[in-house]
């Protein structure tokens, strides 16, 4: 690839990705979840979203600092989605 192409791809992300958490922002979720409601007419499947909403977050920022105000939602984000692998859930063996 070269670096203009490098550069605008990176671009593109940013366009549409929170720079803290790497994850989607409002315009691509809203893109994304329409998306999914249009293949739901075509395959019925199970469409899921997950928000979050962090009450009182001003206060982790006031009291703590901004270094642990970026560290919450970049922790949450690991939490979630991790390393952006798909995950194996496993059944604890006898059940």
């Amino acid at each position: 690839m070269t670096d203009r192409r490098l550069a605008e791809d990176a671009l593109a992300h940013q366009a549409v990705h929170d720079p803290l958490t790497d994850l989607a922002n409002r315009v691509l979720l809203l893109d994304r979840v329409a998306h999914a409601l249009e293949q739901l007419e075509r395959v019925p499947t199970i469409v899921s979203v997950l928000f979050l909403d962090l009450d009182r977050f001003k206060v982790v920022n006031d009291s703590l600092g901004h270094a642990a105000g970026d560290a919450l939602p970049q922790g949450g984000r690991q939490q979630a989605v991790g390393d952006g692998a798909p995950r194996r859930h496993h059944r604890a063996p006898g059940r």
